[in-house]
Formats: C-alpha cells, structure tokens, sequence
C-alpha cells in the first residue's frame, strides 16, 4: 500500500500497488494487489489480482482475478467470475460459478451454485439456479435456468427443472 485512504490490508503483497484507491478491504495473499480504485473488498489468494475498478466483492480464491475494469461484480467462491476483465454487474455464487464470463458486454449475469453458468463466455442477462445449469450456448440472452442440472432451452427463455422433473406445480 503506497497511498490512499481508509484501506485495510491484511496479507503478504495485499494492496501494494494502491496509490490513490479508499475505502478498500483485502485479505490474503495478494489480494487487491493492482487496485487504484474504491469501495472494494477482496478476500481470498489473488482474489481482485489486478482490478483497478470499483465497487467490487470477491471471495474466494482467484475470484474475480482477472477483472480489470468491470464494475459492481460480485464473486463468492473459488474461482467464481475468474476471467472476467472488464464487464459489469454479474452476481456469481459458488465454486467455479460464471468462471468463463469474460468481457465488456457480457453484463448482469447470475450464477448461484456449484458450477453454474460456467459455460458463459460472451452471454448477456442470464439466470442460473442450481449446480452445473446453463444457457443453451456460450452466448445465451436472457436465458433462466432453475435446478440442478438444468440446461436453457433457447434465448428470452425459462427453464424449470431438468429431464428427471415429471410435474412442475
């Protein structure tokens, strides 16, 4: 930490690039170590590793690791949102969730569970509810998927369960 204000940093190479960044909180190694930008918080091994953004959460190990100038993201778990770099308000919750979301247009993605939408690279206002559910394709728009196992259908879709659900009420 060179500078900045009302920055709380706890770990080995935590923050050591600030220079004008405030209202930041990082734990771990390495964690928020590029950050010129506020109100983040990263918690975890190379969790936020080279954000200069603001208005981020993450952690978890390499969550949100590689996001540069994305904001409002939210990433809680290993490797959750861990390619994104530049794209704004997606939500990922759990393991591996949205890991492969990736870029400025690929905004305001939801992810909850264990390896949900993890197919997304470029896709756009998705909802995935459940351990390993996905959009139809990398690129799916608008696409929600709720339950386990559960893969979209088509774009301005839902989805309710998977091919084991006989009744839906």
């Amino acid at each position: 930490l060179t500078s900045g204000a009302k920055n709380t940093a706890i770990g080995y190479q935590c923050m050591d690039a600030t220079d004008d960044g405030a209202w930041n909180t990082a734990v771990g190694y390495q964690a928020l170590s590029a950050n010129c930008g506020n109100n983040n918080v990263a918690v975890g091994v190379n969790a936020l590793l080279v954000c200069t953004s603001e208005a981020n959460t993450a952690i978890g190990t390499e969550a949100l690791k590689s996001l540069t100038s994305g904001e409002h993201n939210t990433a809680i778990g290993n490797s959750a949102l861990s390619s994104e770099d530049t794209g704004d308000r997606n939500t990922a919750i759990g393991y591996s969730s949205l890991t492969n979301v990736n870029g400025a247009d690929n905004n305001s993605n939801t992810g909850l569970g264990y390896n949900s939408g993890d197919v997304i690279t470029t896709g756009t206002n998705n909802t995935c509810l459940g351990a390993n559910t996905d959009p139809s394709a990398n690129s799916g728009a608008n696409q929600t998927m709720v339950g386990s196992g559960v893969t979209g259908v088509a774009d301005n879709s839902v989805v309710l369960g998977n091919a084991a659900v006989t009744a839906v009420y």
